[in-house]
């Protein structure tokens, strides 16, 4: 895309903003597809920011090596999905910490925070985990690992992996519990 394209793709409210545009597309040697990306995934996350904070944004894209819509599109993605991870964590030990009269401790955060890595398996497991732990009345980050680390060893990861284990009739992989 050249510059022209995208002065007329965006609503750029005078010519001094045109010429900062053209100055960060000069300046960071980048392909103004970017721009317009960044414009769009601004505009529908509702964060209409003045034009010169574009310059800001673009350094900080090109730290992370992203310099066309291409590589923003993955970096993006990757951002959101790691926002999403976390929500998913923060939401299991909001969970915890409701229904127990102790709240995690700082080193058992950590701990929890660690099993989707440590053990590769996603929240809704280990969120499972922890209803699992619940209805057994036993809430204790030991306990929920004893049945992340029984998953791992039957090579379930996901919901779909124990759903399946179940319906080859092979229990839910936790009767040592």
């Amino acid at each position: 895309m050249d510059i022209e394209k995208l002065f007329l793709l965006i609503d750029l409210k005078d010519d001094k903003e045109k010429e900062i545009v053209k100055k960060v597309i000069k300046t960071n040697n980048i392909d103004p597809s970017l721009v317009y990306f960044i414009h769009k995934h601004l505009q529908f996350k509702n964060q209409d920011l003045p034009i010169y904070f574009l310059d800001e944004i673009i350094k900080r894209l090109k730290d992370k090596k992203v310099t066309n819509e291409q590589e923003a599109l993955i970096y993006f993605a990757r951002k959101e999905e790691e926002e999403r991870k976390n929500l998913g964590l923060n939401e299991i030990i909001e969970r915890y910490n409701t229904i127990s009269n102790i709240p995690l401790s700082p080193n058992e955060r950590k701990r929890i925070s660690g099993f989707q890595f440590k053990y590769n398996m996603d929240y809704n497991l280990i969120n499972y985990a922890l209803d699992i732990a619940i209805a057994n009345d036993k809430l204790g980050v030991n306990y929920i690992e004893g049945i992340l680390k029984k998953w791992d060893k039957l090579k379930i990861y996901t919901m779909f992996d124990l759903l399946d284990w179940v319906a080859r009739g092979k229990g839910w992989g936790i009767e040592m519990y």
